[in-house]
């Protein structure tokens, strides 16, 4: 679906129906590392525009064995909750948005879309230590931003809130604009990466196609 013609479809759905239209935006894109990237728009939120996104939360899933990641930047949804129901009160809460919400659909291909990420609390009430007493029992996000990794291309989802009264609840232009900032960071950072590696190759007298550290669209981990 186009995009202007899905900001009208959630207009309507959210005025007709009279509550919040979560919308979704997913596109394949160019090989990347998403905990790289991650750590340097953390690094550089000062300076990048992005650290009102970075507050909102940001979060982080690899199964490597799998070949699948998912990293997000910001929060179109925050989701908490305290006490025993909390783990029901979530789910109903995330079903409430995701249930009628809209996305851009190709019918060749499944597209990813966007994921709810965060924690609980294993327990109920007791004490907690000064890391995560700001923390309630559970707390959990729709990333503005994703990036996944799965079968082996990369994908970025943009998502937005329709309220009501049909208004966004952010500028979906300047939106599509960060995006294309983010992954234009992505992208200069797999320079970079491809470029160690082929002064890597030099050094050890090896091609870079042979040289395995070659980049490609692949989760990495950093054990810290």
């Amino acid at each position: 679906m186009p995009l202007d013609a899905l900001v009208a479809s959630a207009r309507a759905r959210a005025m007709a129906e009279k509550r919040p239209v979560l919308v979704s935006s997913t596109e394949r894109v160019a090989a990347l590392d998403p905990l790289l990237l991650l750590e340097t728009l953390v690094r550089d939120s000062k300076f990048n525009g992005l650290a009102e996104h970075v507050a909102a939360g940001m979060m982080y899933w690899a199964r490597p064995d799998e070949g699948f990641t998912l990293a997000g930047l910001g929060a179109v949804a925050t989701l908490t909750a305290e006490g025993p129901d909390r783990f029901d009160s979530i789910d109903r809460s995330w079903m409430e948005i995701i249930n009628g919400s809209l996305a851009n659909k190709d019918a060749s291909e499944r597209l990813p879309g966007p994921v709810l990420r965060g924690g609980f609390a294993f327990e109920n009430e007791g004490p907690q230590s000064d890391r995560w007493r700001d923390f309630p029992r559970a707390h959990l996000i729709v990333p503005r931003i994703q990036i996944t990794i799965a079968d082996g291309k990369c994908w970025s989802t943009v998502s937005w809130m329709v309220a009501a009264d049909g208004q966004t609840d952010v500028d979906v232009e300047t939106l599509l604009e960060l995006r294309d900032a983010v992954l234009k960071a992505g992208d200069v950072l797999a320079h970079q990466e491809r470029a160690l590696a082929d002064r890597a190759g030099a050094r050890d007298g090896r091609s870079r196609d042979a040289h395995p550290g070659d980049y490609s669209c692949r989760p990495r981990v950093i054990h810290r």
